[in-house]
Order: C-alpha cells, then structure tokens, then sequence
C-alpha cells in the first residue's frame, strides 16, 4: 500500500485493524481522509502527519492519544480501554477550528464516572453511543441538550450499570434512534425532577424519535412519570423488564399508522394502561407458541419496504462529495430541524425486522 502515492481517501472502517502500519502514511503523499473508526489507530509519533488531513476516524486508547486530539481533524473517535480515566469533557477532545466529530464512542473504559458537556458550541455530532463503561454515573450538563447536540440522530447506550435516567434525551430535536440495553441501575428513562437542566414543558417530547429499543433493564419501573408525546414513533423492542408495568403513550399513539411493538407475549397481556382503548387497538400475528410477539396499529412494512425506506444514503461520485459526506457539517436544512436521518440507522433497524 506504501506504492499508492496518488490514494486520496482510505475508508477501512470496522475491519479490527488495529495499528496502522508504522511508515505507512509518510508515503501516502496525497490522502486527504483516514477513516480507520473504530477499532483502528495510529501511533502517537505519528499523528503529526494526519493533523493536515481533512477527516480522521480512528480509536483512542491511551492518555497521550486522547490528549492530542483537539489538534487533529477527528470525525469519529471511539475512546477505547484507557485505564484510570475518570472524567471525559467532550469541549477537550475536539475544537471548533477543526470542526467536530460526527460519530463519539466509549467503550470498555472500567474506571469513567462522568462524562462533562461544558462547551457552547453546536456540536454536528450524530451518533453517541455509550458501551460498557459500569462506573459512568451522570452526564454531567453545563447547557441544554438540545442546544449542543443540535443534529445527534442516534443514542446508544449499552452496560452502564450505575447510570439512573436519561432525561437529557427527552427533548433532542432530530433524536431518530434510542437504544438501551443491559443497564442495571436504570430505574426511569425520564425523570425530569432530577435532571440538571429544567426542560421547557411547551416543547414537544421526543420530537422526532422513531426506534425504540429496551431490553434488560431489570430495575426499570417506568418510562416517565407522564404520558410522553411519541409524534414520529414507529418501532418499539421492550424485552426483559419485569419491573415495568406501563408505557407512557397518550391516546394519540394509535394514529401512528405502522406503530409496531415487540416484546414478550406475557408481558404484554399484563400491561396497564391509563387508557386501556389503546391497547385494543392494536393487532397480532403471532401463534400461541411464541413467547416473543409483534402488536401493531395499521398496516406494518414489510421487510423490503424498510430496507427500501431506510437504505437510501446516496454514494458519493466525485472527490468532492467524498470529502463533503465524511467531512463537512450537515446542511442548512437539517439544522433548521428538518427530519433528515442517516442512513446508518438501517443497521438499528435489524432489531425490529
């Protein structure tokens, strides 16, 4: 690969890569973009060669790497493995004289408790996920949520197992995708009493969110304390959560045409309603053997009428979509707060179909 002088972008994105070859980017004279995210890296010595490009993705999994990254052009960063780390503020690991990441990972960091948002800055992050980090207690918010994640589309967050809530979610305005399995201490998605910032009750609740996922979340007892506005919902996965005995749904729920619920039979036929003509409004196919089943309001898509729906990224063609579709900030149009969605949310959408 060293003989491929004229190599612009190098995409080698989830293939465990791991460190790139030492020499190997000093005799790629013209790239411009590295994605190597997530599991790839490069050595500290050299990171001063990708500092001129224009878009990295890569791994972090040391100290000294994590602190030189507010001098490079990352767009996705997964923060990996790093011992004794115990505070992560997001303002450190970018600036915005390089732009800001799109895709933010921690993963498997045993020792991180908080993780702190202090920057003012719109921040173009779309996916945030949040995985195996069982010391990670609070997102610790100096501003509104919705004011530094202006475009973030999808949460996941995966064995946090002293986290409590998630209230800082409620209002996201292009929140697409919300995933949360195998947290421990979890007891309310939305408790707003508690929450660091004091949310406006005139704005919409999950303005824009579409997929729903929960499953072993033993000590989950509710969603929220009130009915939530659900405007976009169409894919809800509820399973292992015996604790909870409610869903938050106004009577509104059931206009969203194609609505469809998987959880497990007996839980289902257990559920409390605040208004029990909701639930007959809903329909099954499933047999009496299955302990896992699908209710659903209307007409639910078939499979490839979700893959069609939802595989629609457009291929960049030229030199300068490439560097636009890994690079650049999002539209005018999708911060203006339109319903735009990546089409990397096709990959969540395997867990409904």
């Amino acid at each position: 690969m060293g003989n491929l002088k004229k190599l612009k972008y190098l995409f080698c994105g989830y293939l465990f890569l791991g460190k790139l070859q030492a020499g190997l980017l000093s005799n790629l004279y013209s790239l411009q973009v590295l994605d190597l995210y997530p599991y790839g890296y490069v050595e500290l010595k050299e990171l001063e060669i990708v500092r001129g490009l224009k878009g990295i993705g890569m791994c972090a999994s040391s100290n000294e790497i994590l602190q030189q990254l507010s001098h490079l052009p990352i767009v996705n960063i997964n923060i990996q493995e790093i011992e004794g780390l115990r505070t992560i503020q997001l303002s450190s690991l970018t600036s915005e004289g390089h732009g800001w990441p799109k895709e933010f990972q921690i993963r498997s960091c045993a020792t991180v408790q908080n993780l702190v948002i202090t920057s003012g800055t719109k921040i173009n992050l779309k996916f945030l996920r949040l995985l195996d980090l069982p010391k990670l207690g609070s997102l610790v918010w100096k501003i509104e949520p919705k004011k530094v994640f202006p475009m973030l589309q999808l949460v996941q967050i995966e064995a946090c197992h002293t986290l409590t809530s998630l209230h800082w979610v409620l209002h996201l305005p292009l929140l697409c995708v919300l995933v949360l399995k195998n947290c421990d201490a979890m007891e309310e998605l939305v408790d707003e009493e508690v929450g660091e910032i004091e949310e406006d009750n005139t704005i919409t609740m999950f303005p824009r969110l579409k997929y729903l996922t929960i499953v072993h979340l033993p000590k989950l007892e509710k969603i929220s304390s009130c009915a939530l506005d659900f405007p976009h919902l169409s894919k809800v996965h509820l399973e292992d959560c015996s604790n909870l005995k409610r869903l938050p749904f106004k009577p509104d729920i059931i206009n969203n045409q194609g609505l469809l619920i998987k959880c497990e039979k007996k839980w289902w036929e257990i559920l409390e309603w605040d208004d029990p003509t909701i639930q007959s409004q809903f329909c099954s196919n499933s047999t009496e053997e299955e302990e896992i089943a699908e209710f659903f309001v209307g007409n639910v898509p078939t499979e490839d009428e979700e893959i069609a729906e939802y595989s629609v990224g457009n291929v960049p063609t030229n030199d300068k979509e490439i560097v636009e579709f890994f690079v650049d900030p999002a539209p005018a149009s999708a911060q203006e707060g339109s319903p735009t969605i990546s089409s990397s949310v096709e990959v969540i959408v395997e867990n409904f179909v």
